[in-house]
């Protein structure tokens, strides 16, 4: 029996120094935290609780759209940031509107699972996202309701579903103000999201002039009616109402004119989590594409650069890499020419539906090749201070977003440092496991 326990005390104490490391990373000697998803959270990220208990907002990233071992290791951080951190509001890349609905289930338990993940589209529809969804849920149940954790999205794609979800909110209010919202927003009620874009394909001026003036209508309803509302829901319900309304007017930026900048779509973003960090007024945890938590985006502005910009080191960025592996994602024609080809003479079959692709090592991503040297499977790394050449000067590294053609297309240059706080790196990885919805 001594020797059992003896034999638990060496396991244990063999985890807890496993979880930091220090190891030569390209001629230097770095601090690494060692990701085993093997331990329980805390061994992984024990050593680091005083370093995010400082931070009001921490993001995440991702180098795939669907890769299980980002998806599972933001699951997991997540969890630690709640219970070691005291944070309590979720953000996801993914429709405003459509997670108030998620947001109910969470805290209220409105719906069922395999009802509310209909609202989280690919890439968030997946076993992974469904299990914490779940696990916010329970969480929930027996706490306060300044202690519950509530679920938001941030993005700003979608047009109808927010207005869909006040509808829903209204439904059982026989205020004046109801009668007057319903009056505004027939279009929007009484078309689903795939419709109204089949509208503004078939008659893009019409649509778009009847939705800017169904936006100029609610904006002029919501400041008429902010006294009532308040009044009968509370200033909290009142600013996530009025930021559905500007997320709907967001939405038909993003459409009608948000290609002409790249950054257009991330400074809503950025809005979006900087004003629910104000509703909530608790620290939040945002999951998002490298490409939007980043302290920029090869020298682009993107979110994270506007949320850095207000909450200075209060807020922390974690891009992710990896070596090699596989990753759900929309898979394109295998060569540029092929992708050009099919572009001008055949766009129906671009592509050729989600599915699993690989992307195997690339000795030209100079950033992942010197990380896999530290033979460890994968870890955190704080790059925020660094003078590591490796992380302040342009390496190479995969990024690669919702589609993806061959692995000689899906690199880009990147200076970490600039870019991240943290780093993690996976030296191999597997695909999100996507649910059948």
């Amino acid at each position: 029996m001594v020797r059992h326990y003896f034999l638990i005390f060496l396991l244990h104490l063999s985890t807890t120094i496993y979880a930091q490391q220090n190891v030569m990373v390209n001629g230097y000697p770095e601090t690494v935290y060692s990701i085993n998803q093997d331990i329980p959270v805390p061994d992984n990220f024990t050593p680091l609780t005083s370093f995010f208990q400082s931070k009001e907002i921490v993001g995440m990233g991702e180098a795939t759209h669907g890769t299980h071992e980002f998806f599972s290791t933001k699951v997991e951080l997540f969890k630690f940031l709640v219970n070691t951190c005291n944070f309590r509001v979720f953000g996801i890349e993914a429709s405003y509107g459509a997670q108030l609905y998620v947001n109910e289930y969470v805290k209220e338990g409105v719906g069922d699972i395999q009802e509310i993940m209909h609202y989280l589209d690919w890439p968030w529809s997946t076993e992974e996202v469904r299990d914490l969804v779940e696990w916010i849920r329970m969480y929930n149940l027996d706490k306060d309701e300044n202690d519950k954790i509530s679920f938001y999205g941030f993005d700003c794609q979608n047009i109808a579903v927010g207005i869909k979800y006040l509808n829903r909110f209204f439904q059982n209010d026989s205020s004046g103000y109801v009668q007057e919202f319903e009056n505004i927003t027939p279009l929007l009620s009484g078309n689903s999201e795939f419709d109204l874009f089949q509208l503004i394909k078939n008659d893009r001026q019409k649509i778009k002039d009847s939705l800017y003036n169904t936006n100029k209508l609610l904006l002029e309803w919501i400041q008429m009616n902010e006294a009532s509302i308040t009044k009968k829901y509370g200033e909290k319900e009142f600013d996530r109402i009025h930021l559905c309304i500007e997320n709907f007017s967001q939405s038909l930026g993003f459409i009608f004119e948000g290609y002409k900048t790249m950054h257009f779509r991330d400074s809503c973003m950025a809005y979006n989590v900087l004003k629910i960090h104000e509703i909530e007024q608790n620290k939040m945890f945002i999951w998002a594409h490298n490409g939007h938590i980043g302290k920029e985006y090869s020298k682009i502005p993107i979110m994270g650069t506007y949320i850095k910009g207000v909450l200075n080191e209060k807020y922390y960025a974690i891009g992710f890499a990896f070596d090699h592996g596989n990753f759900m994602a929309w898979k394109g024609p295998n060569t540029i020419a092929g992708a050009v080809f099919k572009f001008l003479f055949n766009r129906n079959t671009l592509y050729q539906g989600l599915m699993e692709c690989s992307a195997a090592t690339n000795t030209k991503n100079t950033l992942t090749n010197e990380l896999k040297k530290t033979d460890l499977p994968s870890f955190f790394i704080d790059v925020h201070s660094t003078a590591n050449p490796l992380f302040l000067t342009p390496q190479t590294y995969y990024d690669i977003g919702a589609s993806y053609l061959n692995n000689r297309h899906a690199s880009r240059k990147i200076i970490v440092s600039d870019e991240f706080d943290g780093l993690i790196f996976f030296n191999f990885t597997s695909a999100t496991k996507v649910l059948n919805n």
